[in-house]
């Protein structure tokens, strides 16, 4: 993912946040759904590589048509639980995503809770005395490498960024 790609899904997550904010808050009930979700492991397929990762029970694959080569995993209304996985050739990416979380003025970086050379999980605040959790993470399964972030657009709570970075972890290559 380059910098414009960043950018661009920055302010798509920040566009939706402001165009009706209450719709992005997390509800007690649904993050206990999400807390409370059973995981199941998922089997995908993403540009001929086989993988398998787990995820809330009744989670669904969707090839996205917004981002060619990029596979969702959606729990429900995808509220509480919503992954995007691409397949990259950047080793750099955590480094270069970090820069970016850092010098973005628009979506600021309160502070990261996870800071690992495979993985980001980070509290920010688009505005409004609003808080959000996101996690990015790469992962090297020798073959190919892959990325897995949450989906923008919703305001995740830290344990569904969490639920969620554990479920970016499992991804394992099946043969």
């Amino acid at each position: 993912m380059n910098k414009f790609n960043i950018a661009i899904l920055a302010l798509v997550s920040l566009a939706s946040c402001l165009s009706n904010p209450v719709n992005h808050l997390t509800s007690a009930s649904a993050l206990a759904q999400t807390n409370n979700s059973r995981l199941q492991r998922l089997n995908l397929s993403l540009e001929n590589t086989k993988l398998t990762l787990l995820a809330p029970k009744g989670s669904k694959i969707i090839e996205s048509p917004l981002a060619w080569g990029t596979i969702e995993i959606k729990s429900g209304n995808g509220k509480n639980f919503h992954l995007e996985l691409q397949i990259t050739t950047n080793q750099n990416i955590i480094t270069e995503v970090k820069k970016f979380i850092q010098d973005n003025d628009v979506n600021i970086l309160k502070r990261f809770l996870i800071d690992s050379p495979d993985s980001l999980l980070y509290e920010s605040s688009p505005g409004m005395n609003i808080l959000e959790y996101n996690l990015y993470t790469y992962k090297n399964l020798g073959n190919i490498a892959i990325t897995c972030e949450n989906a923008k657009g919703n305001l995740f709570s830290e344990s569904e960024a969490r639920l969620m970075l554990e479920s970016c972890r499992s991804i394992t290559s099946q043969p």
